[in-house]
């Protein structure tokens, strides 16, 4: 038989007419170029969707935006616990504000309000309230604050438990954290908003603190989705952060003594420990 391959030369291939047509099935094949692709990154768009609720207060139906939270994830947390996502942040979203009214509190207990209270809410709140804007797809931080800050005027006037006050106060001083990050000192104005952020966080942490040591000897545990060792634990981190650091070596203590106390919280409370040290040394 010929070389059935002869005949190539016509377009400039001279060599490849001796090839066996099935070659040797043992040569090394030549590798297929590998298409690395980016993974597309979710937008936080698509880790909301809307819940519907009806207001206790006014009876009004509406829809507020939620977290789908199998579509975030968490990364990290700072040393009061408050958590990174590698999506979005859903704490912007803590809380359900009623359109129509303006009563709002955080989504445990929204729809844990007595007449009493929602008389309270209509006179304070109601009577004045101006609406809010549903028109963002998502919330921005200033968004956020500002509903977190209506939940925590509801929950003064409506006398709810210190521990959910504290929660909130806790709440704004970490949503205001972030939103001081994302402000890029490139002038003496924004250094000034970043150091006024930073002194309304420092106040807020200060309040948060102060209202769960009262919630101690007021309430019952789990307080506002807190166990007893976690609530420990956060007092002790925002009077480390708030510079009381005597104070929050004594709360420390009492979850390193504590042998009912999980792993997480006492490796969490034992590079705190470690912190402290290391601060009160430097003073």
């Amino acid at each position: 038989m010929g070389d059935i391959l002869s005949g190539l030369e016509v377009f400039g291939l001279k060599n490849l007419d001796r090839m066996d047509v099935y070659g040797d099935e043992n040569a090394e094949k030549p590798q297929k170029e590998s298409r690395k692709t980016e993974p597309v990154k979710p937008l936080e768009t698509d880790t909301i969707f809307e819940k519907g609720y009806e207001c206790p207060c006014c009876d009004h139906q509406f829809r507020e935006k939620t977290v789908r939270t199998g579509k975030i994830r968490m990364i990290s947390q700072d040393i009061d616990l408050r958590p990174r996502y590698d999506v979005g942040d859903t704490l912007k979203y803590g809380v359900v504000v009623c359109p129509l009214c303006g009563y709002a509190a955080l989504v445990r207990s929204f729809m844990h309000l007595s007449p009493a209270q929602s008389k309270i809410i209509h006179e304070k709140v109601s009577q004045s309230f101006t609406g809010i804007n549903l028109e963002a797809e998502t919330y921005s931080y200033d968004d956020a604050i500002a509903r977190h800050k209506l939940a925590l005027a509801c929950a003064v006037l409506k006398r709810s438990e210190v521990s959910e006050r504290a929660y909130l106060c806790l709440m704004i001083a970490w949503l205001l954290r972030v939103k001081a990050e994302q402000f890029k000192v490139s002038s003496e104005e924004t250094r000034l908003k970043r150091e006024a952020m930073k002194e309304e966080e420092q106040a807020l942490l200060a309040k948060a603190a102060d209202g769960l040591k009262e919630a101690f000897t007021r309430e019952h545990f789990p307080m506002c989705g807190l166990d007893e060792s976690t609530a420990t634990y956060l007092v002790a981190a925002l009077s480390f952060e708030t510079g009381k650091y005597d104070e929050a070596g004594i709360w420390v203590s009492k979850i390193l003594t504590n042998r009912t106390v999980n792993n997480r919280i006492k490796d969490k409370a034992r590079t705190l420990k470690d912190t402290i040290n290391e601060m009160k040394g430097q003073k």
